[in-house]
C-alpha cells in the first residue's frame, strides 16, 4: 500500500537543527505533532507558521474543529500550542490526557511543560506575542543545559513502582534516564525526581513486554529497565 501524506511543508531545513519531530495520539484519536523552530526563531511566535509549534490534526491530516486558533483570521488552524524551540518529544498523561513536552532551551533553561491549548511557551522571549505574565510556566526548569529528549509515561504492569511515572532522557553530559513522580490529583508539578540509569540520550519507549527500554547510541547498546524481584 502506498503511504499517504497527511501533513507537508514541515520538512527539516538544510544544515539545520531544532527540528523536534514526534507524533502522539490523544484519547480522541487526534494526533499531536511536535515541530521545532528549525533555527528560525521568529517563526515560533507566528500563528501563520508551523515551526516552533505543536500541531493537532486528525488522522487524515484534516483540522479538528475545536483547535484553539480555528477562529483567528490568518492563523494556521492546526496549531495547538506555540512559542517552542526544540521539544524533542511529547507524551500524553494516561489519566488526565494532558500533553507533556521536554523543551530544549537556549544556553540551558531546559524545561518540562504541560502543553495546554492555545498557550505560548515563550520562545523567543524578545518576540513574545503575549505579555510575559501570560507565558505558560513549566512543570520543571533546569538552569544548566540538560537536553530533555525522549519522554514517556509508564503505564505497564511490570514495574508497579513506576506506575504513571514520567520518564525522560538527558541528551547532554553523557545521557541519563530520569524518573519523575507528579503531584497526585493535579499532576502539575514534579514532587520526586531521580536518575534511574545512565546513558539514555534520545528515547525511552515501553516495550510489548511491559518493561522500559532505552538505546545508548554512544555505545550502540539497548538496555531494559526491569524489576529487581
Amino acid at each position: 500500500m502506498e503511504p499517504t501524506e497527511i501533513i507537508s511543508d514541515v520538512a527539516a531545513q538544510e544544515e539545520g537543527c531544532h527540528v523536534a519531530g514526534n507524533v502522539r495520539f490523544a484519547a480522541d484519536g487526534t494526533m499531536f505533532v511536535s515541530i521545532g523552530d528549525h533555527q528560525m526563531e521568529e517563526e515560533a511566535q507566528k500563528l501563520t507558521s508551523p515551526f516552533g509549534k505543536i500541531l493537532r490534526i486528525n488522522k487524515d491530516g484534516s483540522m479538528p474543529p475545536d483547535n484553539p486558533f480555528v477562529d483567528v483570521p490568518g492563523a494556521d488552524a492546526c496549531i495547538f500550542a506555540y512559542g517552542l524551540r526544540n521539544h524533542y518529544d511529547i507524551a500524553v498523561h494516561p489519566i488526565t490526557g494532558q500533553l507533556f513536552a521536554g523543551e530544549n532551551g537556549a544556553f540551558g533553561f531546559d524545561t518540562i511543560h504541560i502543553i495546554r491549548p492555545g498557550a505560548d511557551y515563550g520562545w523567543p522571549p524578545e518576540l513574545l506575542s503575549v505579555p510575559p505574565e501570560e507565558v505558560s510556566e513549566p512543570v520543571k526548569r533546569y538552569l544548566k543545559s540538560t537536553g530533555p529528549a525522549g519522554i514517556e509515561f509508564y503505564v505497564g504492569d511490570r514495574l508497579p513502582e513506576f506506575s504513571n511515572g514520567l520518564f525522560f532522557c538527558q541528551y547532554h553530559r553523557g545521557g541519563a534516564l530520569y524518573w519523575a513522580k507528579l503531584v497526585e490529583d493535579t499532576f502539575d508539578a514534579i514532587v520526586i525526581e531521580g536518575v534511574v540509569a545512565t546513558g539514555c540520550a534520545n528515547d525511552v519507549p515501553t516495550g510489548p513486554d511491559g518493561f522500559l527500554y532505552f538505546p545508548n547510541y554512544f555505545s550502540g547498546t539497548v538496555y531494559r529497565i526491569a524489576s529487581r524481584e
